[in-house]
């Protein structure tokens, strides 16, 4: 029954954010910018690197079976540009 009526209210406040009848704080929208960006890039940052340690160690062993171990910097620098557009 809980679920009901969150998804109801759900609704019912997108509704009115399409109409432009949403009502909302402005320090709460600044305190939710901040806590989705400048306080998440320690975690999108640790993200990277173990992104970057885990395509280095898999493209330095498949990269070994055709002896083209030099571009396994080149492997990680392209994963690590990819996770940070998509983030």
């Amino acid at each position: 029954m809980e679920m009901v009526s969150f998804i109801g209210e759900a609704t019912v406040t997108f509704a009115k954010f399409l109409v432009g009848k949403a009502t909302f704080r402005r320090v709460d929208l600044f305190l939710l910018l901040q806590e989705c960006g400048a306080q998440a890039l320690p975690v999108v940052s640790l993200i990277s690197v173990l992104l970057g340690l885990i395509l280095a160690f898999v493209g330095a062993i498949q990269l070994k079976m055709f002896g083209a171990q030099i571009f396994v910097a080149d492997v990680v620098g392209i994963g690590w540009c990819a996770s940070w557009v998509r983030s």
